[in-house]
């Protein structure tokens, strides 16, 4: 099978199965943008005409919320998007989410980008698909970092410039593309990390958790949220529901 992964400068490659080399650590967040960003496009198709080239740039760097053709919007709550089927008669539930979780309090200006806050607060359905580059909330003693641009998420060195040694979940769930994963840091050092996507392995580093085991299979949403609970105590619901405070790039 012919497969699609990323060199050490990020720079897309195609080669066999024997071939392929998963991604280094940099490359983690480029490869997750890009099968996101193609699942979009596959689904809607590219973008035409001025009025749209600001969309049309999100999805390529970055996941919008999929719309599709039905006579009402589909409705929106807390990142839910509806997906038609492919005999275009019934509609799936999922999530399309990513961000990361950091024990403590951070300095949002730590953040990639040079972000300033606005002033705002939203929910964290309206970070993901609102002109946004980060939300940033409070939850039971952790900070939740909603990171529609994957700009911190899956870069290693980015998430241990704001998180320290302090204990830190990057995750992701992506039903348009079914990427599903995780990385996980301890004391300045990310410890294991796994993303599947379309049912397969698309990279893995460190040895699996013990609180990996007995966790939902096959690696899904219901597997990032039971990994999300187990490793910080705190489950998505709680930070599904909280406000998040908007942040914008300057860079």
């Amino acid at each position: 099978m012919i497969t699609q992964s990323l060199d050490r400068q990020g720079q897309p490659m195609i080669c066999s199965d024997a071939e392929a080399t998963r991604p280094s650590r940099k490359g983690a967040a480029l490869l997750l943008s890009s099968i996101v960003g193609a699942a979009l496009l596959e689904h809607r198709g590219p973008p035409k005409g001025r009025a749209h080239r600001h969309e049309r740039l999100r999805a390529e760097k970055a996941p919008e919320l999929l719309r599709t053709e039905v006579s009402e919007p589909p409705p929106t709550v807390f990142g839910v998007l509806q997906v038609e089927t492919c005999e275009g008669s019934e509609l799936g539930v999922g999530w399309k989410v990513q961000g990361l979780i950091v024990q403590g309090s951070v300095d949002p200006t730590d953040l990639p980008g040079q972000p300033y806050e606005t002033g705002e607060s939203a929910d964290i359905d309206t970070v993901h698909h609102g002109p946004h580059d980060y939300g940033v909330a409070t939850v039971d003693g952790w900070t939740f970092i909603a990171d529609p641009e994957f700009r911190v998420s899956f870069d290693e060195q980015a998430v241990l410039q704001v998180s320290g040694t302090r204990r830190a979940l990057a995750w992701v769930t992506n039903s348009v593309s079914t990427t599903h994963g995780f990385a996980w840091y301890l004391e300045g050092e990310m410890v294991r990390q796994i993303i599947y996507t379309e049912g397969e392995l698309a990279d893995e580093h460190g040895a699996p958790l013990p609180e990996e085991q007995g966790a939902p299979e096959p690696l899904s949403e219901d597997y990032v949220f039971e990994m999300m609970l187990r490793l910080t105590g705190v489950g998505w619901g709680a930070g599904a529901g909280a406000d998040y405070s908007v942040w914008v790039c300057t860079s």
